[in-house]
């Protein structure tokens, strides 16, 4: 893994830990998203669209 992935995915955790501590039903939520996006990557592509 290059450096500019991993450091992405340091942020990554270290916002959903902050999170996690704020809101747990957010997190939760999250969580459960995450794991529909590695399911069905096809959703990641949807949300990469309405981020923009």
């Amino acid at each position: 893994m290059n450096s500019y992935s991993q450091d992405i995915d340091e942020e990554l955790v270290s916002k959903l830990k902050k999170l996690a501590k704020r809101d747990k039903v957010l997190y939760t939520s999250v969580q459960k998203k995450m794991v529909q996006i590695t399911e069905n990557p096809h959703i990641g592509k949807l949300l990469h669209g309405k981020l923009r």
